[in-house]
Parts: structure tokens; sequence; C-alpha cells
């Protein structure tokens, strides 16, 4: 058993999935999900999640590159892939061109010189590829701007080889309603202009999770879900009178929860430093200080060290009981190291601190001090960031609720004070 583990909470997935299938919901039908996989579904594992997806009724999956779409059609998930990056070419021999040609493998469209390779590989391999055109409506990351899309899309309409499948774009920012409403504006108008070269068939998705939250009008056809599949979605400063379907990001749960263990004890006494540069030191009453094999290498960031005598980051040392679990505040201290960090175990009792220990470095308790939102704004990054840095060296492990313990009751006990909490 590896010391560091993620365990990923199955049925946190399917959970997620149908609070976002019931957003989805409207007066007109259900809106297309969209599960976005790409960087390996954020670090958990890209073919566990996606068949997890599936098995819930998504059969849009959306990836970033050909080799993340290859890995998932290799494992024989059974859905349709939205390529994100442009892409130009595929080969016969390639796995996906049987993707390709049951009309199961989208990709997007950002420029004319992409498309017009695209359509010497379509009369190449004799395929009609479905293809998705992205405006670029203020992102300017990826897509054409308007008129330079709608030159694209009557090319699209015009090719024997092409059939156009999706119109999208990306807002870059949903908490902005400034900037949600200028780019949803110039979509809008993009698509009463271009009348009936958009067909009924099209799906048109603009909205990510934050989108779908903010409002129903950013929903359009359908929704590229991400970061909201794995439970996450307002942050702990974002307001939440802003979204009107904030209500379903209460009911969203983490999938994540990282476990290490202690694998060495120490008694520092007062003044002692801990690690690089001597930042932090033992306290007049000393310290008892524990290391956990992880370090920044492994995704957990160096800015979470201690900043002098100040923790920035709160891990929880677990203890188990017949009546629940009790878990024990255990802040870093010191400098973050590349494989390992120091923790204080003073607070905790000294039958729980000891070697072989499990330490909970993020857990799903929206209220504790390692939930990941809260780690992430402690680091000054974003929880896609936090998420997508974790290291492939960390064990990954599938659970579901039935096989764990993440819903029994539980006391966190911060220093002498005791509150009643419930995980997950």
């Amino acid at each position: 058993m590896p010391q560091s583990l993620l365990h990923v909470d199955l049925d946190a997935i399917s959970h997620n999935v149908r609070v976002f299938q019931e957003a989805l919901r409207g007066p007109m039908g259900a809106k297309r999900l969209i599960g976005v996989v790409k960087r390996d579904a954020y670090s958990l594992g890209a073919v566990r999640f996606a068949r997890r997806l599936v098995g819930e009724g998504v059969s849009d999956l959306c990836v970033f590159s050909p080799d993340e779409a290859r890995e998932l059609v290799e494992a024989g998930v059974p859905a349709r892939l939205l390529v994100l990056m442009p892409v130009s070419s595929i080969e016969r021999s390639d796995p996906l061109y049987r993707h390709a040609a049951t009309d199961r493998l989208h990709l997007t469209v950002h420029d004319g010189a992409q498309l017009e390779a695209l359509g010497t590989c379509a009369a190449r391999l004799g395929l009609i590829l479905p293809l998705h055109l992205e405006v670029d409506t203020g992102m300017t990351r990826a897509g054409a701007r308007p008129e330079r899309a709608m030159d694209l899309l009557e090319r699209i309409n015009a090719s024997p080889r092409f059939r156009l499948a999706g119109l999208m774009t990306h807002f870059s920012s949903a908490r902005n309603q400034g900037l949600l409403d200028a780019q949803h504006e110039l979509l809008h108008r993009f698509v009463h202009d271009a009348g009936d070269q958009i067909g009924a068939d099209v799906v048109i998705h603009a909205g990510a999770t934050m989108g779908v939250l903010r409002h129903e009008r950013y929903h359009h056809d359908g929704a590229r879900i991400g970061i909201g599949l794995h439970g996450y979605s307002l942050a702990p400063d974002d307001d939440a009178c802003e979204f009107d379907l904030a209500d379903r990001a209460q009911e969203l749960r983490p999938v994540l929860r990282w476990t290490s263990r202690i694998v060495h004890v120490s008694e520092a006494p007062a003044g002692w430093p801990v690690g690089y540069r001597a930042l932090w030191r033992a306290p007049q009453t000393g310290a008892r200080l524990g290391v956990v094999p992880v370090g920044y290498a492994d995704g957990f960031p160096e800015r979470l060290a201690s900043d002098g005598q100040t923790s920035r980051a709160t891990l929880r040392l677990v203890e188990r009981t017949p009546e629940g679990i009790v878990y024990h505040d255990a802040p870093v201290v010191g400098r973050i190291s590349m494989d390992q960090m120091t923790v204080d175990l003073t607070g905790a009792p000294a039958r729980i601190g000891h070697v072989g220990a499990e330490i909970e470095l993020v857990g799903p308790d929206p209220s504790a001090p390692n939930h990941l939102p809260t780690l992430a704004a402690a680091a000054g990054c974003t929880t896609h960031e936090l998420l997508a840095r974790i290291s492939p060296r960390i064990g990954r492990c599938s659970e579901s609720e039935a096989a764990t313990e993440a819903r029994r009751p539980t006391v966190h006990v911060a220093g002498r004070a005791r509150q009643r909490v419930h995980a997950g």
C-alpha cells in the first residue's frame, strides 16, 4: 500500500452528475451535459472518471488533445469525444480513425488553415468529420473572432466532407457580470447573423460550471462541466447571491480525499529551527513534529509553507474510534521540501501522533481547514490548478460510499476546542 493515496469517491461523481443534469433541465427539455475529463480528469484518472460519467448517462466527453482522446478510445469508453486543441490530420492507423468514421470523434475548428488541412484529411480517408466551430468572443485563447468565424461557418457548410455539429465559445469569467454579458451578447449576435446556416441539430455550448450556476440563459443547448463534477464550484470569497443556481452548488459533494502517513516523529526544544532558512522555530514550550512524505514535487504547493510562525495550511490527523472519526489539527510548519513536509503534532494526543498515523492532506468537508478550495485560496491559486498539479506518482484508488467512512459522524479537534462536524 503506498504511503500517500488519492481516494476518488465514485458515488460522489454520480451524485454531482445528477445535480448538473437537474440544473440543465429547463422548460424546453434537458440540455446536454458535456463532461470535461481533460488533463487526466484533473489528475484523478480520466478513464475511471469517464466510465462513471457514461454510466450516469453522459454521452459526450471533452478532452484537450488527441492523446487524451486516444486513451479513452483504447480503454473502450463508449462516448462521443470533443477534442479542443487544433487538430489538422488523422492517420488511418490511428485508433482515433475508427471513432471518427463512426461520428464519435468531434474536432474543434479554430482557423482557416486548420480547416483546409482537415478537408484534405477527410477526403483522403473518405470521412465526413463532425466539427465544432469555436467563436472567440473575448477569451482570445482559441477560436476565431466573429467576422472570421462567419467565413469558416460558410466554408464548413459548403464542404461535403464536414458536418457542423457544434458552435461554441468560452467565457473568460462567469464571476464578472460585465465580461460575461459582453461575451454572451457577441455569441447571441453571431447566432442571429448566421441564421439558418446553424441547423436545428447544431449544439450551441458556452457555459462551464460557473456559467451554469450563474443563470439559465448561459446554458444554451448544453454546457461543458469539469470542476463541478469534482464537487467544487463557488470559491470561499464568492457571493452566492450573485448566482441564481447557488443552491445547486451547495448540493455538490467533493470527490477527492488525499491521505498519507507520518513517517518520522521528533521533539524540538524551544527556539529550535525547522526547515530551509529556519523560518519557523519551536515555541517556548517546545514542539512535537511529524514528517509527511509529500512535497511540492507531488503537487502540494510550496506557497502553503508557514510564513514565519504563521501556518498557511492545516492538515488533519485521523483518529478512528468506535463512535466515529476524530480529526486533530496538524499545521504545516517550516518550508515545504520537494518530497516531504513537517507538521506540528503538539496539539494531538501522543497515542495518535506516532509513526504510521494517518493524516489527511485534502478532505471532503467544506468546513475543514484542508478543504481543497480553502488550500487553493491560501496558496494564491485556483482549485483547478491545485487539482491538476497533483503528481501521477501519488497512488489513486476508487471508492464508493458504502466502502468508506467518509459520512460517519466526526469530531474535529482544534487545540482544546471540540466541534461536531459532518464530513463530506
